[in-house]
């Protein structure tokens, strides 16, 4: 199957329940170590894809990434370097969906929790090469967090972060707010139920994001 062929099924898919597609990113195989925001080609997948949405609906646009690998012999597993760099992203994510659900927390600041996850992980600079994400609403991202932007996470509000390390990426769109006791909650609002995730426990909260699903045929 090709890029372009996943791009097509999954935009029928969306379509299909008044979801329209506004960003849709395919990538295979040496694309995905290669390109962090990649438009959809002929090339046919082998073992890996990454495939990338944001959807809206009624006006609101939810983002999401998610990553697959192919094996076709027996006892074929996802290459070790891989997986320890999709574990790093995954834990990157979590430390900023985790501190995004304090209000007022600076951008610079939640940047910098992330370049601080990055470099705790072994991938220090990593974050260089694409941006991290930030606010979502009526726009993929109502602002993307940089070292100097005058911005304040806040509550009642998504937020979308998309860490990526060459091959893999992480990204969920989440609602932070505050519960019925007045304690500030996240909650990934593009989950996918029954997808393998890791866990990462970032202070007193523990935060799942999707593991590379592995297709064994």
């Amino acid at each position: 199957m090709t890029e372009w062929e996943i791009a097509s099924q999954l935009s029928e898919k969306m379509w299909a329940r008044g979801i329209t597609p506004v960003v849709m990113l395919v990538a295979a195989d040496e694309r995905v170590d290669n390109i962090r925001h990649p438009l959809p080609t002929k090339k046919r997948v082998k073992n890996k894809a990454m495939l990338v949405i944001c959807g809206q609906r009624a006006g609101l646009i939810v983002s999401t990434t998610r990553l697959v690998y192919i094996t076709t012999t027996p006892n074929a597993t996802i290459p070790s370097d891989l997986l320890r760099r999709h574990e790093a992203a995954t834990y990157v994510d979590a430390v900023l969906m985790a501190h995004t659900r304090n209000a007022g927390t600076k951008a610079g600041e939640i940047l910098k929790m992330a370049q601080d996850a990055y470099a705790e992980k072994g991938y220090d600079g990593e974050w260089k090469f694409h941006h991290q994400g930030g606010c979502a609403a009526y726009k993929s991202r109502e602002w993307v967090a940089n070292p100097t932007l005058n911005r304040v996470t806040s509550l009642n509000q998504a937020y979308a972060w998309n860490p990526s390390i060459a091959g893999t990426k992480s990204e969920d769109t989440i609602l932070c707010y505050a519960n019925a006791e007045g304690t500030p909650v996240v909650e990934v609002i593009s989950s996918s139920p029954g997808w393998p995730v890791i866990e990462h426990t970032i202070g007193d909260i523990t935060i799942a994001r999707p593991k590379i699903l592995h297709l064994q045929y």
